[in-house]
């Protein structure tokens, strides 16, 4: 007897398994017959406003045409003016790494400068020290054993 509940159970569970799965497919499928509706209406009559005509065409061509040409030669006009400035900068940039090489060259020069100057101050130290020792030593009385 115990197992009836559990074989309902399972019968229930797959009894809600399957309405989900049928619920799933329906909100799948289309709702309704759809319409396809031709827009414009093609029964639908306008009035229509001035036809324009092939001279009013040709007009507006060359009216683009001449816009299109100035937009070329403002173009051009930003290039060359950009051009310039371009060169004025590299040519700051070039003086500013001449200047700065020259710096570091000064710079390398004056510590190569002050390192012979501390070598040969080192040297007459150690040279000092070398002459109080040996006035040191010569200036203590020596013991008589």
């Amino acid at each position: 007897m115990n197992s009836a509940p559990v074989e309902i159970a399972a019968w229930l569970g797959c009894l809600a398994f399957l309405l989900g799965i049928g619920v799933a497919i329906k909100s799948l499928l289309p709702k309704g017959k759809e319409t396809r509706e031709i827009t414009p209406q093609p029964l639908h009559i306008k009035n229509v406003g001035e036809c324009v005509t092939e001279q009013i065409c040709k007009e507006r061509m060359t009216n683009i045409e001449r816009e299109l040409l100035d937009l070329k030669q403002g173009r051009k006009d930003s290039d060359a003016a950009a051009s310039g400035h371009r060169k004025v900068v590299y040519d700051k940039i070039d003086d500013l790494r001449d200047d700065m090489t020259k710096e570091i060259k000064g710079v390398s020069v004056s510590l190569a400068e002050m390192t012979g100057v501390l070598r040969s101050t080192t040297a007459s130290m150690i040279s000092i020290q070398a002459q109080l020792q040996s006035l040191q030593n010569n200036s203590q009385p020596k013991s008589h054993s």
